[in-house]
């Protein structure tokens, strides 16, 4: 778990990173803000299922920040797809 805890860790501060150089355009703003708001959650989520300790409840936190990083993912698309801000590649 510590390595994928590490990981998204790593990911949140690359999301934070991307919005501080993000020129907030009306279309942007709102596109981003949904990008933080599902990507942040994802390690958040897994330190809370770190400390459960029943087994189910554990593994329905881990389901649950699946389910932030798909959405994540849905917003990197749409802002890659739209041309909204710069791919870094």
């Amino acid at each position: 778990m510590k390595d994928i805890q590490g990981r998204a860790f790593d990911f949140a501060c690359s999301l934070v990173r991307l919005h501080r150089t993000t020129t907030a355009t009306k279309v942007a703003a709102p596109l981003v803000s949904e990008l933080l708001r599902f990507g942040l959650s994802i390690g958040s989520i897994l330190e809370e299922a770190e400390s459960i300790h029943d087994k189910a409840d554990f593994i329905a936190r881990c389901r649950v920040s699946l389910r932030e990083a798909r959405k994540t993912l849905y917003w990197l698309r749409l802002l890659d797809a739209t041309r909204t801000i710069k791919s870094p590649r």
